[in-house]
This record gives C-alpha cells, sequence and structure tokens, in this order.
C-alpha cells in the first residue's frame, strides 16, 4: 500500500508529465495551429476565469489512484492514476467556440493515442521503462452560457495511466 506522500508524489508525476507533454505537443502550445492560450494544472477554486489572451485553455489534473485488477510482482504497485484534461473556450458566438472545442478535443484524442507510439513523448519519458500504459477514457462536450451572454464549450477527456511502481522502504 503506498503512502499518502507516495501517493500524492504520484499524482504530481502524473500531472507534471501531463503538462510537459501537452507543452510539447506543436499544435497545441501557445502559438501553434491550435491556438491554445493557456495550458496549466486544474485549479481548485470554482469559478473559472480567463483574459481572452488566455483561451482556448487547457486544464490538466491528475484525479485520482486505485489499484487495477490484478496482482504485480512482489516489491511493486501496480496503480490506475485518472488524468482528466479539459478543453476551454468561450465567445458571443456560440458555434464557434463549440466549434473551436471540438477540434482542440479530437487533437487531444490524437495526442492521447500518440503517447502509446514507441519512440514518441510518451508522457514525458514517464511511460519509457516499459511498466506503464496510457488508456484514452470518455470524452464528454458541454456547453455553459453565463448571464453576460458569453458562452463557454468544455470538452472534458478522461484517460488511465497505468504504472508499475516499487515498493518503499
Amino acid at each position: 500500500m503506498l503512502s499518502a506522500t507516495d501517493a500524492a508524489e504520484v499524482l504530481n508525476l502524473v500531472e507534471t508529465s501531463a503538462l510537459n507533454s501537452l507543452e510539447a505537443d506543436s499544435w497545441l502550445q501557445t502559438g501553434g495551429t491550435g491556438g491554445i492560450g493557456l495550458i496549466h494544472p486544474w485549479a481548485l477554486r470554482r469559478e473559472r476565469t480567463y483574459q481572452a489572451h488566455e483561451l482556448p485553455a487547457l486544464t490538466v489534473q491528475a484525479a485520482g489512484i486505485a489499484p487495477p485488477k490484478g496482482g504485480a510482482p512482489a516489491g511493486a504497485h501496480d496503480l490506475d492514476v485518472s488524468l482528466v484534461i479539459e478543453a476551454i473556450h468561450a465567445g458571443a458566438d456560440r458555434s464557434a467556440a463549440a466549434d473551436k472545442v471540438q477540434s482542440v478535443a479530437a487533437r487531444l484524442r490524437k495526442w492521447l493515442a500518440d503517447q502509446e507510439t514507441p519512440g514518441g513523448n510518451r508522457l514525458d519519458g514517464l511511460l519509457d521503462d516499459g511498466d506503464g500504459v496510457l488508456v484514452p477514457g470518455e470524452v464528454k462536450l458541454a456547453e455553459e452560457a453565463a448571464p453576460n451572454r458569453t458562452h463557454w464549450a468544455i470538452a472534458r477527456l478522461e484517460a488511465t495511466v497505468r504504472l508499475r511502481v516499487g515498493a518503499s522502504g
């Protein structure tokens, strides 16, 4: 069983690796074809505020750890880490905001698939040792309308990072 400190370190490692990998994607990075304005860790505050130049934005969160079904070799732990990425865009034109976030979501699905390519980025090297895989999950699209007639479009992608880590102490 992982200690609370070890679990926090695993979550931080997965989140940081995902952030670094997203930043390395030439389509997603700021100034790239995708025009992403901001890539950052998920914030604990509920109210999302962004400046126009920060949109579209990506948020990344390593949301939790669970033991997968099945056993691990002695001296190791197999872990499933939930990875959640949200693409967020807003604007006065509902259709344009939705179209942009859908194109970003499609690129994020490709990015997820590319993480399993040998010799690829592999979550910024986190999966290079052969003891980890990335399992793409659900993609959900949502729209919200704010009272000031701003339309928010959000794509939420979920994936599972399966890791084998050595037991401590």
